[in-house]
């Protein structure tokens, strides 16, 4: 045989062995779809593996191996026995050709000449993707800092409830992360620690010394399995070493187990390497914070563009020799500021493609045949929000296929197709962008949630809450109507992060969900973050900034129209139905100005499915804004988001819709 086709065949074997090692650790023992794929992968190696030095000693090891598998498919033996059976043949196969000049060639070939385009190959896409990995590391990384962080708050005040419910988020959002990349023991040992910290959150034990000291080496295991580091006395076997000891807590709940790492050639190398041999592209990658700068900078331009526009407007003569090279100059400052923040543009694609495969291993777990349909890549969003938007994307899209779709045999009892579908479509609406999670499953059943609010005390026996009202019921953190907790859902914390990140975003969220139909959720966001186009109404001699994102109309209402509810605040009749309204100069203590609806002008917005009406003086117009972060002491202004410099160099105030909204409905308005 020449050295060419030695070296290929030892590409092949060694191929091979990286495809079984990986369907080892993907293998899930109660689904035999994952025991077919396990039992393709032993016959690839004992096919490619041909007569030779170690030959004869792998083709055995794989005939005993396959026994293995199908004696556990029939039930003659336990699925366990049969793993550390096949993991030992594995290591058997692997010992026998690693000492062969076969395979030392191939994998020196290997590393010293990248496989070429349409070899055939069995690497997993994962292990390809290097960016994905990396976001990976650095996504848990920032939500373990986190942790240590709200930890040590919760050791000096273990009643923080909001710090807790937190700390348990980091490791349901890790666990998410890891289960869809693969990672099974990182997902395991998050999902251990979410277990030990359920008991405190649900009030049933309270922290010892012992217990904070168990998550807090929960914490650093995890950040070692994350950072791919393996301790000098850590097992790098394959198989899923014997946890390590767990100390006890309150109640004899045991603390997270101590799960085995990966070996050193995992992930972290796998990421390494493909970095490496990833070609230089023309793509010049400029660091986020100055590209921040950049954009905060021509801002002020643009700022100051303004001001010294309004300056010369103000004086007729100035104005005849400067409106023309003024106009030309706005011109250029909006096109340059709409440049720079394109820059932070791109596109849902990379996120959406994440959705496709997560999807793929939820419909595994759970027994479901699932198809996704993905509308809208290409739509373009700033790259803050793409990345924020990651973590309630994957909690709709684990709710649709956990929760919303039916089983096979349900569906078809229904008269459905027996392939459930979920759809993810993002399109641009309104000068906003909105992204759509939708499902053909079962839809919500409105009194099945009612009445679990009303057992948890969420909802008064007498009260008959409108469809919005009970679809807001599933935000409530800790609310679920699941009564078996899986490792996918069921704890009640997945929608409570969709909301606070997407109000967070000054985004919406609505829900639609037909009975029997299924359920869409449609999150609608600004462009980006940095720039607002909003409405500046007067209130007196103030100036407030409304996002049109939220405006629904305008009007001068009829006097007749507006009345007096339960001598508590004041709401207008408009569409059939009564609109609670906001005096903004009351609000805000405006002293000289608050006029009637009927003499000033009320715009009603939405937020959520709620509406309100905001009175104020008169809408001067609509401009583009630069946001400005306020400081600490105006930062917690009930309905005051932000601040913008205006064009006479004054200051106006952004207003916060979502607070507006809820406190025209807490408060009738006053």
């Amino acid at each position: 045989m020449s050295g060419q086709a030695t070296e290929s065949r030892g590409r092949g074997i060694s191929a091979a062995l990286d495809a079984l090692a990986e369907t080892l650790v993907l293998v899930d023992v109660s689904d035999r779809s994952t025991l077919n794929d396990l039992l393709s992968a032993i016959r690839r190696v004992a096919r490619v593996t041909r007569r030779g030095p170690g030959g004869e000693v792998v083709r055995a090891a794989m005939t005993s191996a396959e026994s293995a598998v199908q004696d556990a498919m029939g039930g003659l033996t336990d699925p366990q026995t049969m793993l550390l059976a096949v993991v030992g043949c594995f290591e058997t196969a692997r010992s026998a050709l690693t000492h062969t000049p076969t395979l030392e060639r191939s994998r020196a070939g290997a590393e010293a000449k990248p496989e070429e385009p349409g070899q055939d190959s069995e690497r997993s896409p994962l292990a390809e993707d290097a960016e994905l990995i990396a976001d990976f590391v650095t996504r848990a990384t920032e939500h373990l800092d986190g942790a240590d962080t709200l930890l040590l708050t919760l050791e000096q005040s273990p009643d923080d409830r909001d710090a807790l419910d937190a700390t348990f988020r980091v490791f349901h959002t890790i666990k998410g992360m890891a289960g869809f990349l693969g990672f099974s023991e990182i997902e395991r040992l998050a999902h251990d620690t979410e277990s030990f910290l359920d008991g405190p959150r649900k009030g049933i034990e309270q922290f010892s010394t012992q217990a904070f000291d168990a998550v807090f080496a929960a914490v650093d295991r995890m950040r070692d399995l994350v950072g791919f580091r393996t301790p000098v006395s850590a097992p790098t076997s394959l198989c899923h070493p014997q946890a390590g000891t767990r100390p006890a807590a309150p109640g004899g709940t045991t603390a997270p187990a101590q799960a085995g790492v990966r070996s050193p050639g995992g992930a972290g190398s796998i990421a390494r390497e493909s970095s490496g041999r990833r070609a230089a592209d023309s793509i010049v990658r400029v660091d986020e914070d100055r590209l921040d700068l950049l954009l905060d900078t021509i801002g002020e331009l643009v700022i100051a563009e303004a001001m010294v526009s309004e300056s010369a407007r103000n004086s007729a003569s100035t104005w005849g020799l400067l409106g023309e090279k003024l106009s030309r100059l706005d011109k250029i400052t909006r096109e340059l500021q709409e440049m720079a923040t394109s820059l932070r543009m791109v596109p849902l694609k990379g996120t959406f493609g994440r959705m496709a495969r997560l999807v793929r291993d939820l419909g595994q777990k759970a027994g479901k045949s699932v198809e996704f349909v993905t509308e809208g890549e290409d739509t373009e969003l700033d790259k803050a929000l793409v990345d924020l938007m990651y973590d309630p994307l994957v909690h709709l899209v684990r709710n649709a296929v956990d929760h919303g779709l039916e089983s096979a045999d349900a569906r078809v009892a229904a008269g459905k197709p027996r392939t459930g579908k979920v759809r993810l479509r993002a399109f641009h609406a309104g000068g906003s962008v909105c992204v759509e999670v939708e499902d053909d499953g079962a839809g919500l059943d409105l009194d099945r949630i009612l009445q679990k609010a009303r057992s948890q005390g969420l909802v008064a026996e007498d009260a008959s809450p409108s469809r919005r009202e009970i679809h807001d019921l599933i935000f409530v953190p800790g609310f679920s109507t699941v009564t078996t907790v899986t490792d996918v859902s069921g704890r009640g914390v997945g929608m409570d992060v969709v909301r606070r990140t997407v109000e967070g975003l000054r985004g919406t969220i609505e829900v639609y969900s037909t009975l029997g139909s299924g359920t869409r959720f449609t999150l609608r966001l600004p462009l980006t973050l940095a720039i607002i186009d909003g409405m500046v109404l007067r209130v007196g001699s103030e100036r407030y900034i409304l996002p049109t994102l939220v405006i629904q109309r305008s009007l001068r209402p009829d006097p007749s129209d507006v009345s007096t509810v339960l001598h508590k605040g004041e709401a207008l009749a408009v569409d059939d139905s009564l609109v609670p309204l906001v005096r903004l100069a009351r609000l805000f203590e405006v002293s000289d100005a608050d006029p009637h609806p009927s003499e000033g002008i009320v715009v009603l917005v939405g937020e959520n499915g709620e509406r309100a009406g905001l009175v104020a003086s008169e809408l001067l117009g609509q401009q583009q804004t630069v946001i400005k972060p306020l400081g600490d002491a105006a930062s917690n202004t009930p309905g005051i988001s932000g601040g913008a410099i205006m064009p006479d160099g004054t200051v106006g105030l952004i207003l916060d819709v979502s607070g507006l909204v809820r406190l025209a409905h807490a408060e009738g308005g006053e």
